[in-house]
């Protein structure tokens, strides 16, 4: 057998090293991948009047929904027609994401709602999570910041009439039902409803209040969020995204009495209840829910109670 010359060797194996593709550390890897995912937040909502996109550096989205302090965010939508909601007061659900221009948000609206003059709100500031046996301590997360308005591009489109569905809406909101949170409630409903069954308590360090929370539910806090103080899901499974708990409990800001009801009233429209309780410093709370879980809004509703720490 004849062996190759050394030399022949060598360039042999320089000639191969040349033509492999390139590979990237696993460390690089990830760090490239990273940086090319789009960060996406699902189940946000937001209040605001909604304009039209109007002249602006960001060449993203069709509309804005303007907030209350004169920040907005970028909407695009395939499945809403959002020139029906020009002009309106409005709260937005859906997916928000940073834009290709620094500074920026833009959401993937999945669902609007027009409002009343007299809806509240609150700016995203604080999030705090619990898991079904213990409440964690609150944990400080900034909030992506929305860029400021000037004044020269952030036109007021004329308002337009919206469908008469909407301009009869009741004044309590509907549970926002669907297959998923349907099952859930009626597997909350089945359970053994007695009040020594409510062993658990969900307590906010930050607001000082406790709920009474049942032994087979599990209960997460997501803080502030845009449309309430603080913003809290009950449900017969661990959840991690906003909108997953067919039970919420909110702090809101103003009186039962702005609100158009009283302490401790409980209201049921359509498929949905809802329990009033007054709270210190002009505030209150709301605890909503499917009608099938009327039993336990009023329970919670009855049991909300300062902290002791």
């Amino acid at each position: 057998m004849k062996h190759l010359p050394f030399l022949v060797l060598i360039g042999l194996s320089v000639f191969t090293i040349a033509c492999s593709p390139p590979v990237l550390p696993p460390e690089e890897e990830e760090n490239q991948a990273s940086s090319e995912a789009i960060r996406e937040t699902n189940n946000v909502l937001y209040r605001g009047t909604l304009q039209e996109a109007g002249v602006t550096i960001y060449m993203q989205g069709t509309h804005r929904l303007t907030l209350d302090d004169g920040r907005f965010i970028l909407l695009e939508s395939d499945a809403i027609t959002m020139d029906n909601y020009l002009g309106e007061r409005v709260e937005v659900l859906g997916s928000i994401r940073p834009t290709v221009e620094a500074g920026g948000q833009i959401m993937r609206v999945q669902n609007i709602r027009v409002l009343s003059a007299s809806s509240s709100q609150a700016s995203s500031v604080l999030s705090e999570s619990s898991a079904a046996s213990e409440s964690s301590a609150i944990s400080d997360v900034p909030v992506a910041s929305l860029p400021s308005i000037p004044s020269s591009t952030a036109p007021v489109a004329s308002p337009r009439p919206v469908s008469s569905v909407a301009q009869q809406a009741s004044s309590v909101a509907p549970w926002e039902a669907s297959d998923e949170l349907t099952e859930k409630a009626l597997t909350m409903s089945k359970v053994n409803a007695d009040p020594s069954n409510w062993t658990l308590e969900y307590c906010s360090t930050h607001w000082k209040y406790c709920i009474p929370v049942h032994k087979n539910w599990y209960f997460k806090s997501f803080g502030a969020t845009a449309t309430a103080l603080w913003h809290v899901e009950i449900g017969p499974l661990e959840m991690n995204n906003l909108g997953e708990g067919p039970l919420v409990v909110n702090l809101m800001n103003g009186t039962v009495e702005a609100a158009g009801t009283t302490d401790g009233q409980v209201t049921v429209s359509g498929d949905t209840v809802v329990g009033y309780r007054s709270w210190e410093g002009g505030r209150h709370f709301e605890v909503r829910g499917p009608a099938v879980l009327e039993q336990a809004v009023r329970f919670i509703t009855a049991g909300v109670r300062p902290s002791e720490s």
